[in-house]
């Protein structure tokens, strides 16, 4: 038998270095918001957000930030969404643009706390591309490592996922062996289907986009796990690297942003996470105090899942604090050589996968364990009906076993094989019936004993 593959893999996307509790429980806000654009933007934060640990940019006029104990404040210019919302926890990642929330069971839910559609779950990452368009449709990452749209769109049959990246042209995946798919967006009513699959990069360790897609890489920010960024003139300290329409912006590992089009301020204090949306730019920030341990949101997720033997299936935890961050990863609290990343994907699952799940988190200042995630594998049995057919005829006569799929065509009779008869009854199973609707049979016979 082979041996499970075991692989783990580290996602960045805009959420990469996060304040800590600690970090963020201070006297002011410590988000600043400031316009990239044309239009005012959400600088309006309000003023009791002191403990955000992520945020996120929607388009124009709204803005988002998970907490510490993983519930979701909103803020506009519009007056809609805003405050702390009473419907969502445990949320872990999202969508301002399509108010998609990302929580830890793996379930994708709206604003009101309600599941988004009844097949987003079992989920592990999806795109946060900031721009909203009519026939837009979201992307989205199963824990078996494949992909998954809103509305069926078609996408491509892409294996062993672990992060996406939309603009407004392109869609990007970035596999757990470290390559980067682009393929163009299903542009419903002007296209009927997607581009053709793209190996981009190679070597890389996280994905992000912005703008239209016009530039070499379509848009795609890619950093590789050397620490570069495909962004000439910048080093290997790269924390993460955000996109949004009208520009993307680059977090080093000291806290310093640089951005291109974005007008970042002069004096912003130390980012831990950034956010850039349509028309302005959100970051978590801190100044002036220490580090501290990181801080897990909710248990990895899914928090529970299924998978079947011989299938492949994905944890993801959603840590944050001062960077660097290490990892590793734990079953029933024996160690798991080699998963030392924030994402744990096997491939090839076996009964002895099942288990809990647990990681440790260390930067600087300590180790934070998550909570346990419990993965059940199981065991198959297919059941197969297979039509017999009974032969009654004299031995050594040769018949060709002929099939219908209806009776509205009597000229479309087709062979299914020829048969000499050696046994009186004999029985000949038609494999290839399987899956078919109906058939139905005749015999002709092609000679004479």
């Amino acid at each position: 038998m082979r041996k499970p593959a075991l692989l783990a893999f580290l996602i960045v996307t805009a959420l990469c270095s996060h304040a800590t509790d600690a970090l963020c429980q201070t006297n002011t806000p410590n988000v600043r918001v400031w316009r990239t654009g044309s239009f005012p933007g959400p600088t309006n934060v309000p003023p009791d957000l002191t403990n955000a640990v992520a945020v996120f940019a929607g388009y124009i006029e709204t803005c988002y930030a998970i907490r510490t104990d993983g519930r979701v404040v909103a803020w506009s210019i519009s007056g809609w969404p805003e405050g702390l919302n009473p419907s969502l926890s445990n949320v872990v990642m999202m969508n301002g643009a399509r108010n998609q929330f990302l929580t830890s069971d793996g379930s994708v839910r709206n604003w009101d706390g309600s599941l988004s559609a009844p097949y987003l779950t079992n989920i592990i990452s999806m795109d946060n591309n900031p721009v909203f368009i009519s026939d837009e449709t979201g992307l989205f990452v199963r824990a078996n490592g494949t992909l998954l749209s809103t509305l069926n769109v078609p996408l491509p049959n892409l294996m062993n996922v672990v992060a996406v990246a939309a603009n407004e042209s392109f869609r990007f995946a970035l596999t757990s062996a470290g390559q980067v798919i682009a393929w163009t967006r299903y542009w419903n009513g002007l296209t009927n289907s997607f581009g053709s699959p793209e190996l981009i990069a190679t070597n890389a360790k996280a994905v992000s986009a912005y703008g239209y897609g016009a530039d070499p890489n379509y848009g795609a920010l890619i950093i590789y796990n050397d620490g570069t960024v495909n962004i000439a003139g910048f080093t290997n300290d790269i924390a993460a690297a955000v996109g949004g329409r009208n520009g993307y912006a680059i977090l080093r590992n000291n806290g310093q942003v640089i951005g291109s089009n974005l007008s970042v301020p002069p004096d912003l204090p130390f980012v831990y996470d950034l956010s850039v949306g349509g028309s302005f730019c959100a970051a978590v920030v801190q100044e002036g105090v220490a580090v501290t341990p990181p801080v897990i949101l909710g248990r990895p997720s899914p928090a529970n899942q299924t998978a079947l033997v011989g299938n492949a299936f994905t944890l993801k935890v959603n840590a944050h604090g001062v960077a660097p961050l290490t990892y590793q990863w734990y079953r029933n609290s024996i160690l798991l050589e080699g998963a030392t990343n924030s994402v744990l994907q096997i491939s090839n699952a076996q009964t002895s996968h099942s288990g809990g799940y647990t990681v440790t988190v260390s930067n600087a200042a300590g180790v934070t364990a998550s909570q346990a995630a419990n993965v059940n594998i199981t065991t198959s049995l297919g059941i197969v009906f297979v039509p017999r057919i009974t032969l009654t005829a004299d031995a050594g006569t040769t018949y060709r076993l002929e099939y219908l799929s209806s009776l509205g065509n009597t000229n479309d009779w087709r062979l299914v094989n020829t048969v000499t008869i050696t046994n009186n009854p004999q029985y000949f199973y038609d494999d290839s019936a399987i899956g078919q609707v109906s058939r139905f049979y005749r015999l002709i016979s092609t000679n004479s004993p």
